[in-house]
């Protein structure tokens, strides 16, 4: 397995993470869905693990690592909603900019 990305696969002018980093489309719509999948785990560690571990061989290092940063950005996103929530405000629409 690649332990690193070449850095001549970035694309620094890129609106969308995905693109950025090198993703494919078919390669983007893999890493949501596992994300998905992820956050329906009960830890941290264990949505971590399915991403790097059970799933190694489905998705390229620059999806992996794009499915590590969106499920951040993910969980980010949850508890701020729920922060807005809990103090009367609406939730936030998950917006394309962060995928």
């Amino acid at each position: 397995m690649s332990c690193c990305i070449d850095s001549s696969v970035f694309s620094h002018d890129s609106d969308s993470l995905a693109e950025a980093l090198g993703v494919s489309e078919e390669e983007r719509l893999k890493a949501t869905r596992l994300v998905d999948e992820a956050l329906r785990l009960r830890k941290v560690s264990e949505m971590v693990e399915l991403i790097w571990s059970e799933r190694c061989d489905d998705l390229s290092v620059q999806a992996k690592v794009y499915a590590t940063l969106k499920l951040g950005m993910d969980i980010y996103r949850i508890i701020l909603e729920s922060m807005l929530v809990e103090r009367g405000g609406a939730p936030v629409e998950s917006g394309e900019g962060s995928s």
